[in-house]
């Protein structure tokens, strides 16, 4: 990947009305999980590195900090630690809902694209979760 065109940070936020807060959490937190719905297979390779593999292509990424029903964060492999992806989630006080915040990084030509391949990873999520 070509890092030195500069990467900006945006953030996604999507509602989970009838989810449990459990089960999403292990969803994003987990290989396991990320296999259901973000990667063809996620496996760790140590305890601070995931494997993530699409159509055989295997890409690593070190998990940067997991605050245990809060947010996971992991780094790709090969980008510099200031480029990282992230899953928080949370409760909306008023409605009681939970909330999945994505906050990731793209060029602003990849920008579009990245928010929708976000769009349809977490519409794979909600199929998964029964929502």
């Amino acid at each position: 990947m070509d890092v030195k065109v500069k990467k900006q940070q945006y953030q996604l936020e999507f509602v989970f009305k009838d989810s449990s807060f459990s089960a999403l959490w292990n969803m994003i937190s987990t290989p396991q999980g990320l296999e259901n719905w973000f990667a063809d297979k996620a496996y760790y390779i140590d305890e601070n590195t995931i494997g993530f593999e699409w159509d055989k292509q295997l890409q690593t990424a070190h998990i940067k900090h997991i605050k245990p029903n809060e947010y996971a964060r992991f780094c790709w492999s090969e980008l510099p630690d200031k480029y990282y992806f992230e899953f928080r989630i949370g409760k909306n006080e008023l409605t009681g809902a939970i909330v999945l915040i994505i906050t990731d990084f793209a060029t602003p030509q990849e920008m579009e694209y990245d928010k929708q391949l976000w769009e349809n990873n977490v519409g794979e999520l909600c199929r998964i979760l029964g929502i």
